[in-house]
């Protein structure tokens, strides 16, 4: 089994630059922050540039601009930016393929059986199809498995196809960094550091259960990547797991402009719910802030319903329990606990 994975290269710069041409080949970032506000924001992302003056994505942007002077500052678009996302998610299906999402800009996909070279010149031509059709460069990365899919990616950016087959896989990844396997953060990776494991060659020096006693299921989870044993697949499923609407609002929206919109919000959900012919039992809201960190509350309601009037009631006391004086950038209303409303009907 072969897989792919599809990485979108510097994906907000790049949809700006997609957009603003005039911003090419110079040093800019997306912030989390508007423009009156840059210099309480958080770097997004930046373009390879800014990224030659040591600019990165978590850095505040005063930090960011202390670093590189002509720096140039974009405000975030979120609703742009999913936009481009979607496209992408629909000339993907084109190709016929199992395919997970693992974030808005990156995609998991299962290649079967294919030969290296046949799974190369399929990356090509989805690597030409989105440059064409799209505008912005992407790169892939193949391999047995999603995880080493994904190492290999990252191995070949920017812009870059790469594969390294199985039997390769372990002399590809054995001199990295124990941080460079996907899922594996900084507490994880002090915890390796402390049983004198930094790079991942060096994992399987130890012995199973001492990482299992250290890590738990994490370290079954890290000796089998070592090992060139991740089998991690795309997990494709056409169940609706929960349906809902977001929206990003005005700078300063106020109380009245966040229940009008929360409001519209319910109404788009609902029309969704019933085209489904579903029924829902949980409710969530959700708050971005304009620093980007994110709220969402949730209840469980007695008994499946579809009402509007219920969703609006509910997904109201929740947002009312998320609103600080945060600026807030954007609500979200989102049903789960799903079911088929015709399967209900004998419980009322």
């Amino acid at each position: 089994m072969l897989f792919m994975l599809i990485d979108m290269d510097y994906f907000f710069a790049a949809c700006e630059e997609h957009r603003r041409p005039e911003l090419k080949g110079k040093p800019f970032v997306v912030g989390t922050s508007p423009e009156s506000q840059k210099g309480f924001g958080v770097v997004q992302t930046s373009n390879y540039v800014a990224r030659e003056f040591g600019v990165r994505s978590g850095m505040s942007v005063a930090k960011a601009m202390s670093l590189c002077k002509e720096l140039i500052y974009v405000e975030s678009d979120d609703e742009y930016y999913e936009s481009i996302s979607k496209r992408i998610i629909e000339l993907l299906r084109d190709f016929s393929l199992p395919m997970e999402a693992m974030s808005i800009d990156e995609w998991a996909v299962a290649l079967g059986d294919m030969s290296i070279e046949a799974a190369l010149k399929e990356g090509q031509k989805i690597k030409e199809r989105i440059k064409e059709e799209i505008g912005l460069p992407c790169t892939i990365g193949i391999s047995s498995s999603k995880i080493y899919s994904k190492m290999v990616c990252d191995e070949a950016k920017p812009d870059g196809l790469e594969a390294v087959p199985l039997d390769e896989i372990k002399e590809f990844i054995k001199d990295k960094e124990v941080s460079k396997i996907p899922g594996i953060g900084p507490k994880a990776a002090a915890q390796l550091e402390g049983i004198g494991i930094t790079k991942i060659g060096e994992i399987t020096s130890k012995s199973p259960m001492l990482l299992i006693e250290k890590m738990g299921s994490l370290g079954t989870f890290v000796y089998n990547v070592a090992r060139g044993a991740d089998e991690s697949g795309v997990q494709e499923s056409e169940q609706v797991l929960s349906i809902g609407r977001e929206t990003t609002l005005t700078h300063g929206a106020d109380k009245e402009s966040i229940d009008a919109a929360m409001e519209k919000l319910v109404g788009l959900t609902i029309l969704e719910v019933e085209k489904r012919g579903m029924m829902f039992k949980g409710v969530s809201a959700k708050v971005r802030y304009q620093d980007f960190s994110e709220k969402i509350k949730s209840a469980k309601l007695k008994n499946y319903t579809a009402s509007k009037e219920m969703l609006s009631r509910k997904s109201k006391e929740l947002i009312a329990g998320l609103i600080t004086e945060k600026p807030v950038r954007k609500v979200g209303v989102r049903v789960y606990s799903l079911t088929n409303a015709a399967g209900q009907k004998g419980l009322f």
